[in-house]
């Protein structure tokens, strides 16, 4: 049966001249792969436009079990982009969170509190005037409680130690050697308190986001199966001093 759905588009690949692959993290049943057939007379910027990473789309679709490539059909924009395309800090960030997602969202069932929060994410960067230097750590801290890795903060005292694999803080140091020192594990607490809404509060240095940048891509190479380093990772290291 066929239904209208909403989508984040996570990916694009074309694989020939008229057909591309699409991973769309959809409302009604995750992650999905869609095969989209473009004709000679449609492949334009308007159709590159609308799936670009992280577009905002409505569309209809026959979720068929065990199918490894689906097919949609009246694709429209149910948000469209003012910002994000033409303001290069933040379709650095945009293709940095396309990357993260790529490899974050496994599950292929409906999670609509998760399809929320990245639906209102995206939309709050796309909308933002200015002090979206800590965006995207805000959003990877926020992002693993949808996940089920949100640190444990129970406990918590300046010059504990961060026990990566259990994901807590401790007085001493583990017995392994995957934990975080004093200094980098003050950095853990400060991101557990970072909203989209009082990140500019928090003043960090170039050097400070770079080192939170890797400690989270760390993090999640522990706890997600086959998580890279991600590619973007140097790029978005970069952009903001």
């Amino acid at each position: 049966m066929q239904q209208k759905t909403k989508g984040i588009v996570i990916s694009s690949k074309r694989i020939s001249d008229s057909k591309r692959i699409v991973e769309i993290y959809t409302s009604a049943a995750g992650r999905a792969s869609f095969l989209i057939r473009v004709s000679p007379n449609a492949r334009s910027y308007a159709t590159n436009a609308l799936y670009q990473p992280l577009s905002i789309l409505e569309f209809v679709t026959h979720f068929t079990p065990g199918a490894n490539l689906l097919y949609l059909k009246d694709p429209q924009f149910l948000y469209s982009f003012t910002s994000i395309p033409f303001n290069p800090y933040k379709m650095t960030i945009a293709l940095f969170l396309s990357e993260f997602l790529h490899r974050a969202l496994r599950a292929e069932c409906e999670d609509r509190p998760l399809f929320e929060f990245l639906s209102a994410s995206i939309q709050w960067l796309d909308a933002a005037k200015t002090n979206i230097a800590n965006f995207h750590l805000a959003f990877l801290m926020q992002i693993s409680r949808y996940l089920g890795l949100y640190p444990n903060m129970d406990g918590y005292r300046e010059g504990f130690y961060f026990d990566l694999v259990n994901g807590r803080f401790c007085e001493q140091k583990p017995m392994y050697n995957v934990y975080l020192k004093e200094e980098e594990s003050q950095w853990i607490s400060v991101l557990m308190r970072m909203r989209y809404s009082n990140m500019h509060l928090f003043k960090m240095t170039r050097e400070q986001r770079m080192a939170c940048l890797t400690v989270m891509n760390d993090y999640y190479r522990l706890h997600i199966p086959n998580f890279p380093k991600l590619k973007s990772l140097e790029v978005l290291k970069d952009l903001f001093d």
